[in-house]
């Protein structure tokens, strides 16, 4: 007889999906998380099945960046993990693309040591900044080898950062401020996949897409909806930087904060699940 681990946290979350109270934040994130589990049950069924049989599975517990991140720590969790992602990018690989990948200045130049002059960045002709920008993209891809870079669609608007930033659903950034400086980087990828709830690891602002799509969708932080299309890709697989513009936070906003219209979506979706 096969041993079958009891996965506690997932009968947490599938308790908030089926009885929770969803004007409750805590309850409503995990109904989300229970969604998306139950998303990729049929689209991705050996996700769910290895993590079900995972010996650690009791570990996965309540954190709203990645309740999967325990499995990182040790040898059984990590084959698990590259295991999934290679049967399901094979499922879903596309060959060639060019996208966006945003990003706070501060992460890219605190990971390089490189200094990088704003100003120049700000410059009005493109083959001046991408060709400054360049050495220190180099570097923070090397640094990065084996790691995934969430993309999106290239004709997302840079202007305003603020707005695009919510329906792009970076909730892990919590807050972004006037002033701050983000990275617009256009890409050329080599394979790109379609984002799975590990990809994600297991965060309740993820969006498991259906399974006839070949890409996913961002979960617009503003409305609950869907908002951008979106795909991972390696950064040892990127192939080229077409540009990258610096832009200027204009409004301070709190990303870790729901919006009425966010709740009142997804509490209706979860709702109409339970009928």
């Amino acid at each position: 007889m096969e041993l079958t681990m009891v996965w506690d946290y997932i009968n947490q979350i599938k308790q908030a999906h089926q009885s929770g109270d969803l004007k409750d934040e805590q309850q409503l994130k995990m109904a989300l998380q229970y969604q998306n589990k139950h998303n990729t049950q049929s689209i991705y069924p050996f996700i769910c099945d290895r993590l079900q049989t995972y010996s650690l599975s009791h570990e996965i517990k309540e954190n709203e960046d990645s309740p999967s991140s325990t499995l990182y720590g040790n040898a059984e969790g990590q084959t698990l993990i590259n295991d999934c992602r290679y049967q399901a990018h094979s499922q879903s690989k596309t060959n060639g693309a060019t996208l966006k990948c945003i990003m706070k200045f501060d992460q890219l130049v605190g990971k390089t040591g490189i200094a990088i002059s704003p100003r120049l960045l700000a410059s009005t002709s493109q083959a001046i900044r991408t060709s400054y920008f360049k050495p220190a993209w180099d570097e923070y891809q090397q640094k990065c080898a084996g790691r995934l870079l969430w993309l999106s669609e290239p004709h997302i608007p840079a202007e305003p950062i603020d707005s695009t930033a919510q329906k792009l659903g970076l909730y892990h950034w919590r807050k972004i401020q006037q002033g701050e400086l983000i990275l617009s980087l256009t890409v050329r990828a080599n394979d790109i996949y379609k984002p799975t709830l590990l990809d994600a690891g297991m965060a309740f602002y993820f969006d498991a897409s259906p399974a006839y799509l070949h890409h996913g969708y961002t979960r617009d932080l503003a409305t609950g909806q869907q908002g951008y299309k979106e795909w991972v890709s390696y950064f040892d697989t990127l192939l080229e930087l077409d540009d990258v513009q610096l832009l200027t936070v204009q409004t301070d906003i709190n990303l870790g904060e729901f919006t009425q219209d966010f709740i009142n979506f997804s509490a209706a979706q979860i709702e109409s699940a339970r009928l």
